[in-house]
């Protein structure tokens, strides 16, 4: 099942969510401030993270390394310098049409479709987007638990333009599930969906796991990261160096 007119509502609408009034409680502010001081008391422009990294994708198995920006404003870029598994991913900023590209191994650039680039925070560092977006988002928040540790659950989403179907959908596309460990406030776990390009109707899960927290000029970053597609794991990030802009 395929979703035209969400595709129609995105490059006719010019920005997805300057417009849209985000609908919130008071207790998800709060858990998103006391996200945002655990991750750095004070704002961060950009940061940028080295390491090994290890691709799994059916029976191929390959190690390399990886490099990673990513700027408050939402932009990003990630290489993973791998073998046939090498991939190169950018995504915009949080303002206008959201854009998102990959190149693979053989060098061949890609555009991403529409419906997998509106998630609202980067998976790799999600807590830096919400430093300057979170009021643009819609949230709430939960308590939980995530492989036995208690949490308070941060569910985010786009908030719809109007009452329409396809703003409807476009919010739900963008949800986005944040994990917080309830005595640091410190990521555990985001979970999201992915969609084949071609159709946005199919829910693929995705989670990502943090663990390794470490200091680096006043900002803690997880330096180890892994990504579960399905409940299978497809990538693991082990950071060796982090740097900071402010």
């Amino acid at each position: 099942m395929r979703f035209p007119s969400v595709l129609a509502f995105l490059l006719l609408s010019g920005s997805w969510s300057s417009s849209q009034i985000a609908q919130t409680s008071p207790a998800a502010e709060t858990l998103v401030s006391k996200a945002v001081a655990a991750f750095s008391l004070t704002p961060v422009q950009d940061v940028h993270l080295t390491g090994r990294a290890h691709a799994i994708a059916g029976s191929t198995n390959e190690n390399g390394t990886f490099s990673f920006d990513l700027q408050s404003t939402g932009e990003s870029r990630l290489d993973l310098k791998l073998a046939s598994l090498s991939r190169t991913e950018t995504t915009g900023s949080f303002s206008g049409v959201p854009k998102c590209q990959w190149i693979s191994a053989d060098g061949v650039q890609h555009d991403a479709a529409q419906h997998n680039c509106l998630l609202p925070v980067h998976w790799i560092v999600p807590v830096l987007a919400l430093q300057t977006h979170a009021g643009k988002l819609s949230k709430s928040a939960a308590a939980g638990t995530d492989q036995s540790i208690a949490v308070q659950e941060l569910s985010m989403k786009a908030p719809p333009g109007d009452r329409s179907g396809a703003a409807q959908r476009i919010a739900e596309l963008s949800g986005t599930h944040l994990s917080l460990d309830s005595s640091t406030f410190l990521p555990t776990s985001l979970s999201f969906n992915t969609h084949p390009d071609e159709d946005a109707g199919l829910d693929i899960p995705i989670v990502v796991r943090y663990a390794d927290y470490r200091t680096v000029n006043g900002v803690r970053f997880p330096f180890h990261i892994q990504r579960y597609l399905n409940n299978g794991l497809v990538l693991d990030l082990q950071v060796e160096s982090a740097d900071v802009l402010r």
